[in-house]
C-alpha cells in the first residue's frame, strides 16, 4: 500500500512557481524543497540553516515556516531536539 503524503519535489515545484505569494515567500518555499527527499518528505530545515541560506534574518525564516505550515503547505512530521542540534522534520 503506498500512502500520498503529498506533493512530489517536481509538483511542490510547479505548484511555488504558480503560487502568487510574492518573491521572497516564493524563493523561501523553494529554498525547503532543496532540503526534501524526491517525494517531498524528509525535510529538515531548520531556521537558522534556513536564514542563513536565504540570507534573511532568524526571525523572518522562523515566520516564513511558521505560514507555510498554517496555510498548509508544509506539515509538522516530529519536532526537532534544539539541545542536540537537530531540526524540526516536515514533510
Amino acid at each position: 500500500m503506498t500512502h500520498n503524503f503529498g506533493a512530489s519535489l517536481g509538483e511542490w515545484n510547479a505548484l511555488v512557481r504558480r503560487a502568487r505569494i510574492g518573491e521572497k515567500r516564493k524563493y523561501v518555499a523553494l529554498m525547503v524543497s532543496s532540503y526534501a527527499n524526491a517525494d517531498g518528505t524528509g525535510i529538515h530545515c531548520g531556521i537558522a540553516t534556513l536564514a542563513v541560506d536565504c540570507e534573511i534574518g532568524y526571525s523572518t525564516a522562523r515566520r516564513y515556516l511558521a505560514w507555510m505550515r498554517d496555510v498548509g503547505l508544509i506539515e509538522l512530521v516530529r519536532k526537532g531536539n534544539q539541545r542536540k542540534g537537530l531540526s524540526d522534520e516536515y514533510r
